[in-house]
């Protein structure tokens, strides 16, 4: 789809580019939620998941709301033409919790005046382009903040059934509203 992504690649691929590197070893590339990732150091990801899919762990970046270095992601939500941008905070520090997804998590609506938003704003901009040409109704992309470049974002998961539960929106969007955007976008497709 275009987007920037961390390293990629089989274990045994990725870890003779970077080595002494922690990696992210997907064990099931199909769970959500946190579930089937292992964060692993270098030896143990060759020793133990040589075949297994992986990417570099990219170490989360210091968070001013938090004072402290915690997991975070953004996360872009289409539902028909319309996008919705969050931010996932892991309420505990790196060393108890590195996905931003699992636990006890903050999960914030974004808009145009919070610092997220302004410090990630034409980052957010380049993806609703990207997504804006897919012929996919419902789906979420999760990022990143990349370790070295100051407002640019890695995505790092691709949802095509997210769940709306538990973001804020779901005391915002009427059921109806996203059911109507669903269908008008199908109807854009087939039409």
């Amino acid at each position: 789809m275009g987007f920037r992504t961390p390293p990629f690649g089989r274990v045994k691929d990725v870890v003779n580019r970077f080595t002494k590197k922690e990696y992210v070893v997907y064990t099931d590339i199909e769970a959500h939620q946190g579930e089937g990732k292992l964060r692993l150091p270098h030896e143990s990801a060759v020793r133990c998941h040589p075949d297994e899919f992986a990417s570099l762990y990219i170490e989360p970046p210091f968070h001013p709301k938090r004072k402290a270095y915690v997991a975070v992601h953004y996360r872009c939500l289409k539902i028909g033409d319309s996008f919705y941008w969050m931010e996932y905070l892991q309420t505990r520090e790196r060393f108890v919790e590195w996905r931003s997804n699992v636990g006890e998590v903050e999960i914030t609506l974004l808009h145009s005046d919070t610092h997220a938003y302004k410090q990630y704003r034409s980052e957010f901009h380049s993806i609703e382009n990207l997504l804006h040409y897919t012929n996919i109704p419902l789906l979420a992309i999760d990022l990143i903040p990349h370790p070295k470049r100051r407002g640019l974002l890695f995505a790092i998961d691709m949802n095509i059934s997210p769940q709306i539960k538990g973001t804020g929106l779901e005391g915002i969007l009427e059921p109806s509203f996203i059911v109507k955007a669903i269908k008008e976008s199908f109807g854009k497709q087939i039409g």
